[in-house]
């Protein structure tokens, strides 16, 4: 009997066991091969992977991200809202949820069928079944079930909209999967999708494409282009973006001033755009080097297999819904011209195609223009020579634009116009082909001559999109090789494409507006891989990039502006030209256009002025200058004159001093060497006889200046430790009374000029006003103000009975009267350059230009202290004011930009 105990306990025991374990594996049974992908719609239109949910919302939330300037956007805004919720809510709090917001989960858009409206639906597994007891009861416990509904056997929910839940939401939590969405529809659809047993893993496309992501990155994002119309139909009109391809995958990068996208496109249905570039090479963009600086928008194409890049635009071309009507054209073309339209517009273009939008026009239209790189300008012309004169046209029949004296281009209306926007409009958008011309060996198309001037001018200023400040750096964000490229401003979007926008729905405010303004640049990279398209998409946010200053006209240079820019005379046509250094040592002539004449680089950097003779006593002027080693004289072609450059035997120490003492062009050159001496030369480059050369104590770094009072020839000039005033043989003419150490900011100046009280007026060191009374050499100081440290002096008013001496100190603008007391200060926000230039509009009207050190700015100072009407001005470099032709009634303003630039201001 105790045994029949025993073993009905042992029963009872093992079930118990049994049942116990059954229980405890129940509970805790491991959901397998739940996937979210499996719990996906199939007809989702973005699908987007978040690998790392923690870094990508603390990626959204940081205070310095880019992303914080879409505040002023609703669907941003609604998006910050929940992750703030699933920060602040104390439901989340509870340690199952809470994993939740470090798991892997999906999120994908689709098309409701109801109203054709967007909705969201979000997936994420669930480990085991005590995770989903355990959400079951959380939201029960919580009171948050408003329905329970179900669908084909499986149970959701509708969650209230409560405080603590900013938004309305259904739930589902079957099948090894949390599911939530606003959408009832998609709910259901999820869990239908589930039961079929098939998923998007089934889809060969999507499949193939699915195997390239990364899941190192924060996200992937998925695109269906099939149905992605449906999402971006509701936005815009871009019915193309079907036939783009079939799906692409890309991996996402969140920084603080870029988003990246990068993966791979795969679409193998006949008609799609991603089949242009199957075997085609990628090849290294060349064409930004001739398109405008301008560019606002740009597509471009580069195929190196040329043979297979036509080929597949026969093919894409046959697939399009527009076929018969390009066939029936090309059949006239045929018939014209015996060759179909692709095999001769082919035979003369090589391997890059463009359609760019540039700024507006006076209509505020934006310029369209088609470039195309050419086999060269003689084969291309001569190809449409023939279909011009095919068509009826007169080949000779042109309009030319010229934009000066050695700078022509001829623009011919284009022949078969029809054809060619017919059969390129597959591939660009409204494609411009009314008139056509080359530069250098590109085919230009546009819609006007006028605009193709633009174009062509942009280029003569060498202000292309290559030389963009912004563009190029933007550029390297992207590989060195492609076969397509889009790129778009990002604050022109909306004005260049707002015919295609659903203004109902994207109507930017000035709020919004503004925040676009922050952003640069929107790309779009392809690249041939094999069967798939390397894909990338960059946008980067530049809040503080510059504004283009109102310029007439900007040309670009090898690097920044050293010196002063200097307006010399044309002493061909009477005008003015630029001629200007950069920091490579270059130097240009330029003309009143922006065109560079001549480029010559030299051994160093110009020291002062470049100074104008004439060497032949013909009346045409040469360019006359010193670098530390050599002295340069250059004819207005850039060619060296007779025996020059002369070279120094030893550094120079100072720019050279050129005089004509008699006005009969036998020019003095002075300059002073580090030998100690002071050297006079005549024009032709030989030493001067007679001239004593003579020694000094220390170092000349200041101009020799020469001045002639009642009779008297004075060549004056200093070292560190003392003034020197000679006479035409180098002999002592003047011995200063009291000695002083000169400033190096201040040049003497000869006041009260030909009376008995003339004397030579600077500064010291310490910024005394000192004056040299002539011809005695009697020496006064005089202290105006204390300690003005680094300072530029300039006498005004010389020959008036009442002079004015001018200090331009690092921070002040201060004009003394001649009784000591202060006639003018103008103080400085940043610091400037201890330099004033003088500029003389009119015998009383005297203003004072300055260059800020850091702040990359340009004053002009009126006479009373105020600035000049539109000052400051964007510049970097000293200006040079004037007329740059004689017709001119407004005065030109010459600086140097940042970015190379040389601008061109119009001063009223």
């Amino acid at each position: 009997m105790l045994k029949k105990y025993i073993a009905i306990t042992s029963v009872l025991a093992l079930i118990t066991v049994i049942v116990l374990a059954f229980l405890y594996l129940h509970k805790y049974q491991q959901f397998t091969n739940n996937s979210p992908i499996h719990a996906v719609p199939v007809d989702a239109a973005i699908i987007l992977q978040i690998n790392n949910p923690q870094q990508l919302k603390r990626n959204i939330t940081r205070s310095n991200s880019f992303l914080n300037e879409l505040t002023p956007f609703e669907s941003y805004r609604y998006i910050k809202n929940i992750i703030n919720f699933t920060d602040s809510s104390e439901i989340i709090t509870n340690s199952v949820l809470n994993d939740y917001l470090s798991r892997t989960f999906i999120l994908s858009i689709h098309t409701l069928s109801d109203d054709a409206s967007t909705g969201w639906l979000i997936n994420a597994p669930i480990k085991s079944r005590a995770e989903l007891t355990e959400i079951n009861r959380l939201i029960s416990s919580r009171n948050l079930v408003k329905t329970n509904e179900s669908h084909k056997g499986s149970r959701y929910f509708h969650i209230l909209n409560k405080d603590h839940i900013p938004i309305s939401i259904y739930a589902s939590v079957n099948n090894g999967y949390l599911t939530l969405s606003g959408s009832k529809e998609l709910i259901e659809k999820s869990i239908s999708q589930v039961q079929s047993g098939n998923s998007l893993l089934d889809n060969p496309q999507f499949s193939r494409i699915q195997k390239t992501s990364l899941t190192s990155n924060i996200a992937s994002c998925y695109i269906n282009f099939k149905t992605l119309p449906g999402i971006t139909s509701q936005l815009f009109s871009a019915p193309a973006l079907e036939h783009f391809s079939g799906w692409s995958e890309l991996n996402m990068d969140i920084r603080t001033d870029a988003i990246y996208l990068n993966g791979f496109s795969f679409g193998d249905e006949p008609g799609h755009f991603t089949k242009l570039f199957r075997g085609v090479e990628p090849g290294k963009s060349e064409i930004a080097n001739v398109l405008p600086g301008t560019t606002r928008f740009l597509t471009s194409y580069n195929f190196k297999s040329k043979g297979r890049f036509k080929e597949n635009l026969i093919e894409f071309i046959s697939n399009q819904h527009t076929s018969d009507n390009y066939e029936r054209k090309n059949a006239g073309f045929k018939t014209r011209n015996r060759d179909s339209f692709e095999e001769l517009f082919f035979s003369f273009i090589m391997n890059e195609a463009a359609y760019i939008l540039s700024d507006p026009d006076l209509n505020n239209n934006y310029s369209s223009f088609l470039v195309f790189n050419t086999t060269g300008q003689v084969n291309a012309m001569q190809a449409l020579r023939a279909l011009m004169i095919n068509s009826g046209m007169d080949p000779e029949k042109h309009r030319e634009i010229i934009l000066d004296d050695q700078t022509r281009f001829q623009v011919y209306e284009t022949p078969e116009k029809d054809i060619i926007k017919d059969f390129w409009g597959h591939f660009f958008p409204d494609v411009p082909a009314n008139y056509f011309t080359f530069y250098r060996n590109y085919l230009i198309f546009g819609e006007s001559s006028e605009c193709i001037s633009r174009f062509l001018y942009s280029n003569i200023l060498n202000k292309t999109l290559s030389t963009h400040p912004y563009y190029s750096p933007f550029t390297e964000s992207f590989s060195y090789q492609e076969n397509f490229f889009l790129f778009a401003e990002v604050p022109h979007i909306f004005k260049m494409a707002e015919s295609h926008f659903n203004r109902s729905v994207i109507n930017p405010t000035r709020e919004q507006t503004q925040a676009l303004e922050n952003f640069y640049g929107l790309g779009i990279q392809l690249s041939s891989a094999n069967d798939l398209i390397y894909t990338s998409v960059h946008g980067n946010y530049a809040p503080h990039r510059d504004k283009e200053p109102r310029t007439i006209w900007q040309s670009r240079l090898d690097s920044t502006i050293i010196g002063k820019p200097a307006l010399v005379d044309n002493h061909n046509t009477g005008e003015k030209e630029i001629l200007v250094q950069d920091a490579h040592y270059n130097l240009y002539l330029i003309n009143n256009l922006g065109r560079v004449l001549w480029k010559r680089p030299l051994d160093g950097p110009i020291m002062g002025d470049v100074i104008q003779i004439d060497y032949y006593k013909n009346n045409k002027l040469q360019y006359l200058f010193n670098t530390p080693n050599r002295l340069w004289l250059l004819d207005r072609n850039g060619n060296h004159v007779a025996r020059y450059p002369v070279n120094f035997p030893s550094k120079a120490t100072n720019p050279i001093a050129v005089f004509d003492y008699d006005n009969n062009k036998e020019y003095r050159i002075f300059v002073a060497l580090e030998d100690q001496r002071v050297y006079l030369y005549d024009k032709t480059g030989n030493r001067v006889p007679g001239w004593s050369m003579p020694a000094t104590e220390g170092t000349v770094s200041t101009p020799v200046q020469y001045f002639r009072n009642l009779g008297r020839d004075y060549i004056v000039f200093s070292d560190q430790f003392r003034n020197y005033i000679l006479d035409r043989r180098g002999d002592n003419r003047v011995t200063p009374s009291a000695n002083f150490i000169r400033n190096s900011g201040s040049p003497f100046y000869l006041e009260r000029e030909n009376s008995n009280r003339a004397a030579l007026v600077t500064t010291t060191i310490n910024g005394e006003l000192a004056k040299i009374a002539l011809p005695s050499g009697n020496t006064t100081l005089e202290t105006l103000f204390e300690s003005p440290g680094s300072h530029h002096f300039t006498l005004l008013s010389a020959n008036s009975a009442n002079p004015e001496y001018l200090y331009a100190t690092t921070n002040q603008l201060i004009v003394f009267n001649q009784s000591g007391s202060k006639a003018m200060e103008v103080n400085f926000e940043n610091l400037i350059h201890p330099h004033a230039d003088l500029y003389r509009f009119t015998a009383t009207d005297i203003k004072f230009g300055v260059v800020e050190q850091t702040g990359g700015h340009i004053h002009l100072i009126n006479r009373d202290g105020t600035h000049y009407q539109g000052f400051p001005l964007r510049g970097i470099s000293r200006f040079s004011i004037g007329f740059l032709r004689s017709s001119a009634y407004r005065f030109n303003l010459i600086t140097g930009g940042e970015h190379n630039y040389l601008y061109n201001y119009r001063v009223e």
